[in-house]
């Protein structure tokens, strides 16, 4: 009994410490937003705020790929950041 218990422990930390690897972002996220049970306003603003710097930097990396590899920026919005917001939704 107790013996499979202390197998499983170092297994588990194994398992959140190859999460915290893989993953980067939510450990971030986890440790800088504020819990939703108290905070709830205050997580929704800051959601969106970064919904908001996110968007902006995916359109400037875009824009500045296009300038770099001389595309028209009319072409790279409907194809790279059509095709950028379309693929998660499609694979999820």
């Amino acid at each position: 009994g107790g013996d499979t218990a202390r197998r499983a422990q170092p297994v588990a930390q194994k398992s959140r410490s190859w999460c915290r690897l893989r993953d980067p972002l939510s450990v971030v996220l986890e440790r800088t937003l504020p819990s939703a049970e108290k905070h709830y306003w205050s997580l929704f603003c800051l959601s969106v705020v970064l919904i908001a710097v996110a968007s902006y930097l995916m359109v400037d990396a875009t824009e500045r790929m296009g300038q770099i590899l001389t595309i028209d920026e009319m072409a790279m919005g409907l194809v790279f950041l059509a095709a950028g917001t379309s693929i998660p939704d499609a694979l999820g």
